[in-house]
């Protein structure tokens, strides 16, 4: 998440800018103040692994605003503009009152993404976050049905193939020993694994 302060530095024009062009200099402390008939401006300065080729992009859940301008500032100097305006987002809107702007993919790399908010109505509701492709894709869910309960087992190691998770949970119905051992080489740093002989849930942690 990107906050105004961390690391969103701000700066406010009293009126709405004409171009595109930041006042300077920006504010890296405090709350800005007068932005809402006028232009707020925040810019992050991105640490060197966000440059990596990754298909970056700038994810904003929308608030109330005339016009949102990006811009995507490359170490070799170019600087690529996306914007949108009220009731016109284009191919920018996502579900959940989102707006997704996709950093173009260039040999530099990323160094500081600003953004302009024209009479926007309140900063503190902003939430803004910079994503890679990976985070942005939403996991799918994988089923198998099996012939019943003590089916169960035999179909757990196809669907566990290629799951990477933190924490794994599963009732009596798992409980084989080689089923563990699948368990512990996904590197989970718990898990939960219901013996048949007891009721209550064995931990294991790895």
């Amino acid at each position: 998440m990107l906050r105004i302060g961390h690391p969103l530095c701000h700066a406010v024009s009293q009126a709405v800018a004409q171009g595109d062009r930041a006042p300077s200099p920006f504010a890296c402390r405090g709350a800005p103040l007068g932005y809402q008939k006028g232009t707020l401006w925040l810019r992050a300065t991105l640490p060197a692994r966000a440059g990596e080729p990754d298909d970056l992009s700038l994810i904003v859940h929308s608030s109330r605003f005339d016009r949102l301008g990006v811009a995507f500032t490359f170490a070799d100097g170019a600087v690529e503009r996306q914007h949108v305006r009220s009731g016109d987002f284009g191919p920018h809107w996502r579900a959940g009152g989102q707006l997704a702007f996709r950093a173009p993919r260039r040999d530099a790399a990323l160094t500081a993404v600003t953004l302009r908010f024209d009479k926007v109505a309140s900063a503190r509701l902003l939430r803004i976050r910079l994503v890679g492709e990976a985070q942005k894709a939403p996991r799918r869910p994988r089923f198998i049905i099996t012939p019943g309960q003590t089916g169960d087992v035999t179909q757990a190691p196809a669907l566990l193939h290629g799951q990477e998770s933190g924490v794994v949970l599963a009732d009596k119905a798992y409980d084989s020993n080689a089923l563990r051992t699948i368990i512990a080489k996904m590197g989970p740093k718990r898990s939960y694994l219901q013996t048949a002989a007891v009721r209550s849930p064995s931990r294991m942690t790895r």
